[in-house]
């Protein structure tokens, strides 16, 4: 995220309530990427809760599964629903009770790690039950439609930094927070006049 974004991320957020004196939760859904949680609480600090993107761990489960069963769908659907309702310890430990009779398979090995390494990161039942989102795919779809739409247009090429700042103003307009960026241009420059 770029510091213009950040600012005004930053600035929407205070603006939405969310002050250091509030029990206001900062939600963000992802894969595992590390820096995704750590830009979340570099940004809102404690406030900041990462969700793991519910189908992402899917992906894992999918791996894993392939070790014990060939109805992969059905079992990958079962374990899904486990930790939907907040069981994800009882899954982590079947998971480690399969790897005692597969102990060679990468799959298994590679979800276990991943749930391992991401503790907290799996409280699907609590945010359904505050109607948050679990999974990131509007996020994602926003990107080929928001971002992608306007940076890769037949004939265009762009320069990294330009087609960063580019990305940080269809992310701005789209945000809401268009009036923020203006408001901050001028409070830098207040004898700027328009062209």
């Amino acid at each position: 995220m770029s510091k213009v974004n950040n600012r005004l991320w930053n600035r929407r957020v205070l603006s939405n309530g969310c002050s250091k004196d509030e029990k206001t939760v900062v939600h963000g859904v992802g894969d595992g990427a590390r820096w995704i949680p750590e830009q979340g609480e570099r940004i809102a600090g404690t406030k900041y809760k990462h969700l793991i993107d519910l189908f992402h761990l899917c992906d894992y489960f999918v791996e894993a599964v392939i070790a014990w069963t060939k109805d992969v769908e059905q079992e990958v659907k079962r374990l899904k629903n486990l930790f939907k309702q907040g069981l994800g310890v009882k899954v982590l430990k079947e998971l480690k009770r399969r790897q005692k009779k597969f102990p060679a398979h990468k799959g298994l090995d590679a979800c276990i790690k991943y749930i391992e390494n991401r503790p907290g990161q799996f409280e699907y039942k609590a945010a359904k039950e505050k109607g948050l989102p679990v999974g990131s795919g509007k996020v994602e779809s926003s990107h080929r439609s928001l971002i992608q739409k306007r940076l890769k247009k037949p004939g265009a090429w762009w320069l990294r930094e330009n087609a960063e700042k580019m990305a940080d103003l269809r992310t701005v307009r789209a945000n809401g927070c268009w009036e923020f960026l203006w408001q901050e241009d001028y409070q830098k420059k207040p004898n700027s006049k328009a062209a």
